[in-house]
């Protein structure tokens, strides 16, 4: 019996071994549009019934459609892997990883709404995709620290040999088209009196929280806006100005005739001049990001006087999308 178990353990300790020689080893491969490298992965195909991870026997399922031609870093789970890139052009990396609620680590990286990736653990992890451009000879490293690591996905990466077209209009002054799921929020963002269109857009291409100046100086008189004295009924905004990255949920309240931006348990002061690069916490009893029970697609935080004692409460609103999946 003894020597069964010292054998077995003969053999782990000799596996362990041989996995920290070739996690130690450098990986290097290089695609059309970038130079990947690092240690403690492989490059793996992303397909359904696939294994997720080097030690364990985790499998993907229910990918996103059309993932045949992906590839991916492949690394062995809770243990340490570096992943770095090189932009050979410009480019658009992607990574994923089970980060929700990024941190400093992320200032550079978007996320990719709608798109996640799971495996078959217990829990049926999901892996949240972000995304980061990058510039020819720019050079970024996948932040890790999580057991599943970042993990790179190449397949996507082709965006960034493909010419984007200009838009046909050419009498066109200012576009105030800024991508996917444009979230308006108006407010005065430059206190001149008028009201400015400030957007925010949570997805790509073009991530971001975009103010559109309005120059006219009117806004107010319901005469104005309905043609009746004489003026241009909408006025023409200025190209837009990016304030920030943009994050999903972006929210405006007003108090006092004074805009305040939420986005879950956070409250955004500074938000006319840096968007939600700058934030803070919204303390209080069972406060939290998602106060929903299952993960929520909508979350969408307001101030408003519920109960009209002059003081501002909480409204959240949430859409709990579970019955589909």
């Amino acid at each position: 019996m003894h020597r069964v178990i010292l054998a077995a353990l003969g053999v782990a300790i000799c596996a362990a071994a041989a996995f920290a020689e070739v996690a130690a080893q450098e990986v290097r491969v290089e695609t059309e549009t970038l130079i990947v490298s690092g240690s403690g992965w492989t490059l793996q195909p992303l397909a359904n019934g696939k294994k997720a991870f080097a030690n364990r026997e985790y499998v993907w399922i229910d990918l996103p459609r059309d993932t045949s031609a992906w590839r991916y870093t492949q690394i062995a789970g809770g243990e340490p892997a570096v992943v770095a890139v090189e932009a050979l052009k410009d480019t658009t990396v992607y990574m994923a990883c089970t980060v929700a609620n990024p941190d400093e680590r992320f200032a550079d990286w978007s996320s990719v709404a709608g798109v996640s990736l799971r495996y078959t653990d217990g829990g049926r992890t999901r892996l949240h995709v972000y995304a980061r451009k990058l510039k020819t000879g720019e050079r970024a490293s996948l932040p890790q620290g999580t057991w599943a690591g970042s993990l790179l996905l190449l397949g996507l990466e082709i965006e960034g040999t493909l010419e984007r077209l200009p838009y046909n209009n050419p009498g066109l002054k200012v576009d105030l088209g800024v991508g996917l799921w444009a979230w308006p929020l108006p407010m005065d963002t430059d206190d001149d009196g008028d009201l400015d269109l400030v957007v925010s857009c949570p997805d790509q291409p073009y991530n971001g929280i975009y103010a559109f100046e309005n120059p006219t100086g009117r806004t107010a008189p319901r005469a104005w806006m309905l043609g009746l004295d004489g003026g241009a009924r909408m006025p023409v905004f200025k190209a837009a100005r990016r304030l920030s990255r943009s994050p999903s949920n972006v929210q405006v309240s007003y108090v006092d005739g004074e805009p305040r931006v939420l986005t879950p348990a956070t409250i955004h002061p500074a938000f006319k001049q840096a968007g939600t690069a700058q934030g803070v916490k919204i303390e209080g009893e069972n406060i939290k990001a998602n106060i929903h029970t299952n993960g929520v697609r909508a979350n969408m935080w307001r101030f408003v006087d519920y109960d009209d004692d002059g003081s501002q409460d909480l409204i959240v609103g949430v859409g709990d999308w579970k019955a589909y999946g």
